[in-house]
């Protein structure tokens, strides 16, 4: 079992009616650290006394292959600076890219092919 992340608590209480105490976190999880294939979600809380509550189990399937097989290439178009225009100095370029699976990187060459 690999941990994710660890929080303290602090600033983030809710209160119900009948006195318990709830706290509320939102964990971002980048599964491409991870092979695909099943794994288990759980999650675990202290208490300030230190006794320790676990979550019930969620599994979940990691699936980040593209199972797609592409053979169309992306629509690339130099959106600015427009094509014979003069620039100086600092010049924004912007690229936009297309796909019908998935663009994988983007390079910009100045001077190359």
């Amino acid at each position: 079992m690999r941990l994710i992340s660890l929080y303290f608590v602090e600033n983030f209480l809710l209160s119900h009616g009948d006195g318990r105490r709830f706290f509320l976190y939102q964990f971002s999880w980048d599964s491409n650290a991870f092979a695909d294939g099943g794994v288990t979600l759980t999650a675990v809380a202290d208490a300030a006394a230190g006794n320790e509550g676990t979550s019930a189990s969620v599994s979940v399937s990691v699936d980040n292959i593209i199972d797609v097989v592409d053979t169309v290439p992306p629509a690339v178009t130099i959106s600015n600076p427009t094509d014979g225009s003069s620039v100086t100095r600092t010049v924004n370029i912007l690229v936009y890219a297309q796909d019908d699976v998935a663009v994988g990187q983007i390079e910009l060459f100045i001077d190359e092919t």
